[in-house]
C-alpha cells in the first residue's frame, strides 16, 4: 500500500452514530489493543443515562482511513445504540501514531509491542526493559526495575533482538513464571548468561525450570528452592526483583565453577557474570 501523507492533520467535529461507529470499528488498524470489557459497559451506561460526556482525546483516524483510537468509545455507542459528539482527526500518520497515542496515559509497553505485532507482549516489553537496564552502566542494580524506555526505544530494541524474543517464548514454554513470577527479567538475564556460554544457559534454565538431576547442594537447586519460598512469602513482602536477580547469578557462576552451596548469602557487591 503507497503511504500517501497529508499536508496537515484535519480535525472536524463530528456526531458519532452507531452506525458510523460500527463502520469506523470494521476499519480498525491492526493490530490495535485489546478491548476493555468494564471500561465500555461503563462508558455505554454513560451514555444511555445521557451523563456522557467525551473529553478525551480525538478519534483518530490514519491516512489509509484505518481508525488509530477511540475504539472504546465507538464501541459504547454501538453497544447502547446512543450517539455522542466527538473530534475526529484525519490523515494521522500510522506510523508515527502507533508508537505515540496514549503514551503515559493508557498505553503499557506491553501494548505498544502488541500493536507492532509482536508475540508475548507483556514479558518481551519487560525483557528489553530489563535487559536496557543491566547494560545501562550509569543505573544501580536496585534501580533497574524502574528504568523509563521510549516507545521507538522498546519497539527498536525488540525488533534488532530476534534471540531475546526467542527466550522469552522458550521461557513461556518451560512456566518459568512459576518459579521466578518474572519471565521478562530471567529471560533478560538468560540473554547475558547466552552470551558467555549458550549451552551452560540452556540447561541452566531447564534445569531451574524442573528441578530434574539437582542433587543436594546443587546451586541451581539451592536457588530454585529459594525462589520458590519467595513466592509462597510473596504475599508477605519477600525479596525484590533485583535482588533475585543477584541471587541468579551467583547460582550461575558456582555452577558454572562446579561449586556445590547450602545457601546465597546477598552480599552489597553486585556479582559479575562470570
Amino acid at each position: 500500500m503507497k503511504v500517501i501523507y497529508p499536508k496537515k492533520v484535519t480535525k472536524d467535529g463530528v456526531l458519532i452514530t452507531p452506525k458510523l461507529a460500527k463502520d469506523l470499528l470494521e476499519n480498525n488498524a491492526s493490530p490495535n489493543r485489546n478491548i476493555s470489557k468494564a471500561k465500555v459497559d461503563a462508558w455505554a451506561a454513560s451514555m444511555r443515562r445521557g451523563e456522557f460526556v467525551d473529553s478525551s482525546e480525538t478519534i483518530k483516524i490514519d491516512q489509509y482511513g484505518r481508525l488509530m483510537d477511540g475504539q472504546h468509545r465507538l464501541t459504547a455507542c454501538v453497544q447502547s445504540g446512543i450517539s455522542f459528539y466527538a473530534t475526529v482527526s484525519y490523515g494521522v500518520p500510522y506510523e508515527i501514531a502507533v508508537n505515540t497515542i496514549d503514551i503515559g496515559h493508557r498505553r503499557t509497553p506491553g501494548a505498544i509491542l502488541q500493536i507492532n505485532g509482536f508475540k508475548n507482549p507483556q514479558d518481551l516489553a519487560s525483557a528489553v526493559k530489563w535487559m536496557l537496564a543491566m547494560e545501562d552502566k550509569s543505573l544501580i542494580p536496585s534501580r533497574w526495575g524502574t528504568k523509563s524506555v521510549s516507545a521507538p526505544l522498546l519497539v527498536s530494541t525488540a525488533s534488532e533482538h530476534p534471540e531475546l524474543q526467542a527466550i522469552v517464548r522458550w521461557l513461556i514454554k518451560l512456566r518459568m513464571g512459576g518459579i521466578t513470577q518474572a519471565t521478562g527479567a530471567f529471560a533478560a538475564l538468560c540473554y547475558r548468561f547466552k552470551k558467555v556460554d549458550a549451552k551452560s544457559a540452556k540447561n541452566f534454565f531447564e534445569r531451574l525450570a524442573d528441578g530434574s538431576s539437582l542433587e543436594r547442594g546443587h546451586p541451581i537447586l539451592v536457588l530454585r528452592d529459594r525462589l520458590m519460598r519467595e513466592r509462597a512469602q510473596k504475599l508477605h513482602g519477600g525479596l525484590p526483583l533485583w535482588q533475585k536477580i543477584k541471587l541468579a547469578i551467583y547460582a550461575w557462576n558456582a555452577y558454572r565453577e562446579g561449586r556445590t552451596v547450602t545457601k546465597f548469602l546477598l552480599r552489597d557487591k553486585f556479582p559479575v557474570i562470570r
